[in-house]
């Protein structure tokens, strides 16, 4: 079975709503293909992001993208 691209749609937008540059905690709880929670911790160093989601595949898949990211 081919892997499908996961696209992160309005990834700038997420960032900058959720003020995400200043810091902070944050739960996602459609994490997907980890694209949102990636750009969150990628906004600043001190954020820290739970991610779940129903779709283990996906949590799998976004462990594998996201990598060894402690936070």
């Amino acid at each position: 079975m081919s892997q499908v691209e996961h696209i992160t749609v309005l990834k700038s937008e997420v960032v900058l709503s959720l003020r995400a540059s200043e810091g902070g905690r944050f739960l996602d709880c459609t994490f997907g293909g980890g694209g949102h929670s990636l750009a969150i911790l990628e906004a600043h160093l001190g954020n820290t992001v739970v991610g779940i989601d129903r779709d283990k595949t996906m949590i799998e898949r976004a462990k594998e993208r996201i990598g060894a990211e402690p936070r």
